[in-house]
């Protein structure tokens, strides 16, 4: 009999944090499992954990027993125990603490809501005065049972005067109550109609590469379960294969998760499926309030629905007998969580594959390089869909050298070119899409007598301005302030705003173009959430704005058949970032706005205006040549030793006395010198290139490695050294996806 469990308790101090045995008290080892949420006492107050295994009383020393103590409570919240088993493995390959991935894997406590169904009582013989009365009951007669809401919905009768109906009912013993959980989560994704999708799988024509990719994948799905990569160009019907093999899987009795980059800018796919599943979808986001998210997770859970929809953390929802995982534009950086606990939801989709014997799906236009490693090496099946839907053609490109126009005296930051297509696309009535990858009106101020930049206090970045709100912002801590209109060091006057960002584009492109109608979205239209979102992309896709002007967020599952045009403002941006991946990103992004164009009858055409046309990054991504271009990649990356050759565990000191963070940095170094391998490559310590975020100094190690196991043991003692540091924190970062 089960009388000890082993509780991962939820305490913040590194110190404490760790797994702790309990005693389970007689009447609660009925209730209690392995992924049981339970209330126990520690350090004297009372706290949350987590059942993750049970222990032999006998196994335990009799002292350590006498001084266990028992379990106070069992809530109705539990982990189902394959993602436990999947939390540890986590826990093991990240340096994290399990009670952290659990975290992950559970909703913040929360109750149920509920709400009042009303429901026919058939023994109910007197007879009814009141119209309203009459009209309620003859509804429920038919419907059986039916809340407030849905009562008032059919008839058109005011809710009040429903409820008070319903209260004389009831005191007539004509109607019974009834309480049932209520779904707070709202799912207002819609963008309109998509004809496409308004119909049954049979209506849709599908291509003969889609018909074989199916084919492919469902026969791979009886047979061996091998990891599917999907390579389609922008718009061959990669959502329509998806939804086909679920549909599959789905009628097989087993159930799926569909992971999107940012649930937000992906509205379109969650229309589809909302409509092509009526009532089997849920949807676990960021947006979610505490409340909508446990509602979701119950039903999840609770097997009410058999398809979960979300960013990278909908890879934890506990979907009962799953059987296929997607990750469409598995490319995205944004799989990976770049905060504590570090994890990348590819990762995370692979080892959860394979522990529970599913299927996994890998979309994209433009996979990413360990993807197509994994292909090389034989461990994922490869899929090709090399034309577009009804053989429409791809958009044709043309590449513009921003030096030639500068040797014409043309100084703006449009090329005469892009301004007469721009003119040309909006006389035909069509639309266009300008990108560029960063946000804001004015990338830095400068001073132009005394030299004086203006930036962040607490950073040491450079302030960018907005012309929305006149005010310099940090994109790294959100310090604020006004504009400035004289210099605080000189006291002079010519205070300069230089660089371009995507709120000075939009302003540009009204001095040459008085008549257009343009719509931005960028980050500072995201972080304002849903709603202000999905009325910039309903204002672009019904035509009442021609132009959309954005960052990447735009290049993500947006599909508007009315664009012809796309002008890349400046593609060199990406590609000097000084990071391994800039090549590759810059490849990604252009192809995946690019796109954007073409998708309906009418054909496309993308312009990219660069300072450095002959790289061979934007003659590949103009040419379609993914071969030649991941062949140059994977060449560099072998000879400098960087991912997929090696794996990277990223290392980052932070603390406000930069001397005591430096000399830390250079004795971590040692301590891993002494007790790693000798065939893992240690650089650094240096200071971060954005050395000083929120008033702290900041200091990298990187560590190289063929093997993971290595990387493992340095993170077993970073978490050892850390949980005695005081003065600075610690972060370590395995298979980084940035090194800034």
């Amino acid at each position: 009999m089960k009388k000890i469990a082993k509780i991962a308790v939820d305490v913040k101090h590194p110190r404490v944090k760790g797994e702790y045995s309990y005693i389970i008290p007689e009447e609660l080892i009925e209730k209690i499992r392995i992924g049981s949420r339970v209330l126990v006492p520690f350090n004297n107050k009372k706290t949350r954990g987590f059942v993750v295994d049970f222990e032999e009383e006998e196994l335990i020393d009799e002292k350590l027993r006498n001084k266990l103590k028992s379990i106070i409570e069992v809530e109705e919240v539990a982990i189902p125990e394959a993602l436990i088993d999947l939390a540890k493995s986590l826990s093991e390959y990240y340096g994290a603490y399990l009670i952290d991935f659990l975290k992950l894997m559970c909703p913040v406590k929360s109750g149920l809501k509920k709400t009042v169904i009303y429901k026919i009582n058939r023994q109910f013989t007197d007879s009814l005065n009141s119209d309203i009365q009459k009209k309620i009951y003859l509804f429920l007669l038919n419907r059986e049972r039916a809340s407030i809401e849905e009562i008032s919905r059919a008839t058109g009768i005011e809710k009040e005067k429903v409820r008070n109906g319903l209260n004389a009912l009831y005191k007539k013993n004509a109607v019974f109550k009834e309480y049932d959980a209520a779904n707070r989560a709202k799912m207002k994704y819609s963008l309109g109609n998509d004809n496409d999708y308004n119909c049954n799988s049979h209506e849709i024509n599908l291509s003969v590469e889609q018909k074989d990719a199916i084919k492919t994948i469902l026969k791979n799905f009886d047979e061996q379960k091998k990891p599917v990569l999907l390579f389609g160009v922008t718009g061959s019907g990669k959502t329509e294969v998806y939804i086909r093999v679920i549909e599959e899987v789905i009628s097989r009795g087993k159930g799926a998760i569909f992971l999107v980059p940012e649930i937000s800018l992906t509205p379109q796919v969650v229309d589809i499926f909302q409509r092509r599943f009526p009532g089997k979808i849920a949807i676990l986001h960021s947006a979610l309030t505490d409340g909508e998210r446990f509602d979701e997770w119950v039903r999840i859970i609770r097997g009410e629905v058999n398809i979960v929809i979300g960013a990278r953390s909908a890879i934890f929802a506990p979907v009962k007998n799953l059987g296929i995982i997607v990750l469409d534009e598995e490319h995205e950086t944004s799989y990976k969580q770049s905060e504590y606990p570090f994890y990348d939801a590819r990762i995370v989709a692979r080892l959860r594959a394979k522990k529970e014997d599913v299927l996994l799906i890998f979309g994209s236009a433009t996979p990413s390089l360990e993807s197509i490693y994994e292909v090389q090496r034989g461990n994922f099946l490869l899929i090709k869909m090399r034309k577009r839907i009804n053989n429409r053609p791809l958009p044709a490109f043309e590449i513009i050298d921003m030096r030639e126009e500068l040797k014409k005296g043309n100084k703006s930051i449009f090329s005469r070119r892009l301004i007469e297509e721009l003119e040309n696309t909006i006389a035909r009535k069509e639309q266009a899409i300008l990108f560029l990858n960063r946000r804001g009106y004015s990338t830095f101020v400068l001073c132009r007598d005394c030299g004086y930049v203006a930036k962040c206090p607490h950073c040491d970045i450079s302030l960018v301005y907005h012309l929305e709100d006149k005010s310099l912002k940090c994109h790294y801590c959100d310090f604020k302030v006004k504009a400035l209109e004289t210099c605080p060091k000189c006291k002079g006057n010519k205070i300069g705003y230089y660089g371009t960002g995507t709120e000075k584009i939009e302003e540009e492109i009204k001095r040459f173009i008085p008549e257009i109608k343009t719509v931005r979205i960028d980050a500072d239209v995201v972080s304002k959430k849903g709603m202000m979102l999905r009325e910039k992309l309903l204002e672009f896709k019904t035509g009442r704005a021609n132009v959309l002007i954005g960052t990447q967020t735009i290049a993500k599952g947006l599909d508007f058949p009315k664009v012809s045009l796309i002008g890349i403002v400046l593609a060199d941006i990406t590609l000097n970032i000084p990071d391994f991946r800039s090549g590759e990103r810059t490849f990604q992004l252009i192809t995946q706005v690019a796109g954007r164009a073409g998708r309906g009858l009418t054909g496309g055409k993308v312009l990219i205006q660069t300072y450095y046309p002959e790289s061979y990054v934007i003659r590949a991504a103009v040419n379609y040549d993914l071969n030649n271009f991941f062949k140059q990649e994977l060449k560099n990356r072998k000879e400098f030793n960087y991912p997929p050759f090696c794996h990277l565990l990223n290392i980052t000191l932070s603390g406000k006395d930069k001397e005591y963070v430096e000399d830390l940095s250079w004795k971590i170094c040692e301590v891993l010198k002494r007790c790693i391998e000798e065939d893992v490559e240690i650089l650094g310590p240096i200071p971060a290139l954005r050395f000083k975020i929120k008033d702290n100094f900041r200091y990298n190690i990187l560590m190289k490695s063929k093997k993971y196991t290595p990387l493992i043991q340095a993170q077993k003692q970073l978490k050892e050294i850390s949980a005695k540091e005081e003065k600075v924190k610690f972060s370590w970062d395995l298979d980084p996806y940035e090194l800034l």
